[in-house]
């Protein structure tokens, strides 16, 4: 497990538990930088499952590992802190441990309908293991509770949850699963971080709620636990703009782009303001190649706050080489490198359309 562990000990009174997410490559941790940062201010942690076992197959050995390690704090100065797989890996030991918890976007239910462990544990779920809410029974140290708005089953478990005074629910507008990636975006999450651990109490965001749009009540979650999957009975329990939104957006990924814009403008004509829904509209028509209609809807939320700048960037990129205008793509490539986001893809590209406008100048 040691390949797996990077300990900064600076001898501070606090320590901060990163734990990292799914998509973390062997050898690498999530939050690496921002804890590094943070290192002024407390001890780091970094830990990761690079057996994509949602941190159950070497529970035992984390735990007693873990165990070890915060014995030298005062359990009101240790964060466990994750995103996705990462976050439940936070909820899991963190409630084991009594230490506070800051869960950005975790599976409240292992492997239940819709969730990211639905498609990604391969292995068997012990029934303690499934329901995070059963880990808060003995809990009384503090968790911050953060899920994306635009994530239907995250939303939908987390109305389980409840929202107390040591349990704080809250919800993160126009953002999907990867809260700290959109946090990110937004650079703030360090900031985000930093405030949590320092007055132990959320920082307050025009884009954060502590109330859920999606208002389904107890019965209704456990029909769509029941659907298995199914968008279409999600529908038939769930007419809200943020299930249209969800439909249109898992038929984008199946790249049924004609459909996907029928429940995209479904979800806009109940609600306006959804700017992802807005990217997601303008993506789709580019790969059904109605270019103008795209560039039009980019153009609207290409500055806007909610719009994660670097994402925005390339997707426009993209839409501009679709349309053969290599210098715009270039200018937007460029903007999406210096964010750092999709950096590899963006290089390639950038080289492609480099060598294009060379080889049109000879």
């Amino acid at each position: 497990m040691l390949d797996s562990t990077y300990y900064l000990k600076n001898n501070k009174k606090k320590l901060i538990v990163f734990f990292s997410s799914y998509t973390t490559k062997k050898g690498k941790f999530d939050f690496w930088k921002i804890g590094q940062d943070l290192s002024q201010e407390a001890d780091i942690l970094f830990l990761a499952d690079y057996s994509k076992s949602w941190y159950l197959k070497e529970i035992e050995k984390i735990e007693s590992f873990l165990k070890n390690i915060i014995l030298s704090y005062a359990s009101t100065n240790i964060y466990f802190i994750g995103g996705s797989m990462g976050a439940y890996g936070a909820l899991l030991f963190g409630t084991k441990l009594n230490v506070n918890i800051v869960s950005f976007g975790s599976d409240m239910i292992l492997k239940a309908p819709f969730s990211q462990s639905s498609r990604r544990l391969t292995i068997n779920v012990p029934n303690k293991y499934k329901h995070v809410l059963s880990f808060f029974k003995d809990y009384t140290a503090k968790a911050f509770i953060y899920t994306g708005e635009l994530d239907h089953s995250d939303l939908c478990y987390t109305n389980l949850i409840p929202n107390t005074e040591d349990i704080i629910v809250k919800i993160i507008k126009n953002c999907f699963h990867s809260i700290p990636i959109y946090l990110n975006s937004l650079q703030i999450l360090e900031s985000f971080i930093l405030e949590i651990i320092q007055k132990n109490k959320s920082p307050n965001y025009p884009f954060i709620t502590t109330y859920s749009k999606l208002n389904l009540n107890h019965k209704t979650i456990k029909k769509i636990l029941e659907a298995k999957n199914d968008l279409n009975t999600l529908l038939e329990l769930d007419k809200s703009y943020l299930s249209y939104f969800y439909v249109g957006f898992n038929l984008y990924k199946d790249k049924n782009y004609k459909k996907a814009i029928k429940f995209l403008l479904k979800s806009l004509n109940m609600n306006k303001n959804n700017i992802q829904t807005l990217l997601f509209l303008g993506m789709s028509l580019r790969e059904m190649n109605q270019c103008t209609q795209a560039l039009i809807i980019f153009k609207s939320i290409e500055n806007n706050s909610f719009v994660e700048y670097s994402r925005m960037n390339f997707e426009i990129a993209l839409l501009y080489k679709k349309m053969g205008d290599d210098i715009n793509a270039i200018y937007y490539l460029y903007k999406s490198i210096s964010e750092d986001y999709n950096t590899e893809k963006s290089l390639l590209l950038l080289k492609l359309l480099s060598n294009n406008l060379l080889k049109g100048q000879e």
